[in-house]
């Protein structure tokens, strides 16, 4: 973890989330919590999506507090369409690292697919909230842009999912999804 100054507050930032398995990989070595992670992240990588979430729920059950295992089980359980565990596992990354960028936005994800008018709206706020982050990259807030017109299109506000799409494109020309998403 590092401590970073963002307007006046000082919130903890995560280093990659690959870095951070491994280290818990290491952690959990003589506990069961190794191979947890470990056939966890084979699953994943093989599509195997159901059981990835068995094999990190697990995982936090050991160790409750480890963010990057939640981001885990978020994202193995948003590709096997659990939008609740997904919703909860990336709210709880949230709650040990307020203000990840890429947490906020794979939660944003998860909320626009489900679709609900409350969800959307949390979707917007979180996508707004990342694409006024100074500390992300260029590309990161391309993405941020352009997960942000996707969510403006699910309002029916196509002049303003234009606009984020021609902001992301200015930021970063070559960036493939808001180029797509521009056609």
């Amino acid at each position: 973890l590092v401590l970073i100054k963002q307007k006046g507050a000082s919130i903890m930032k995560l280093f990659p989330i690959s870095i951070l398995t491994l280290l818990f990989s290491i952690i959990f070595v003589g506990c069961g919590g190794d191979s947890l992670i470990k056939n966890g992240e084979i699953a994943l990588a093989n599509a195997n999506y159901e059981e990835a979430v068995k094999c990190f729920k697990k995982a936090t059950k050991k160790n409750p507090s480890a963010a990057p295992l939640f981001y885990n089980l978020g994202t193995a359980a948003a590709r096997a369409g659990d939008t609740t565990e997904a919703i909860a596992a990336f709210r709880e990354v949230l709650r040990f690292t307020p203000g990840d960028a890429e947490a906020m936005e794979s939660l944003a994800a998860v909320l626009r697919d489900e679709g609900s008018i409350d969800s959307l709206k949390e979707s917007h706020e979180l996508l707004s909230q990342v694409v006024e982050l100074t500390d992300i990259s260029p590309i990161e807030k391309s993405r941020a842009l352009t997960s942000l017109a996707l969510t403006e299109l699910a309002f029916h506000r196509s002049d303003l999912a234009l606009a984020h799409l021609l902001t992301a494109k200015a930021i970063t020309p070559d960036y493939a999804p808001a180029v797509y998403n521009l056609a």
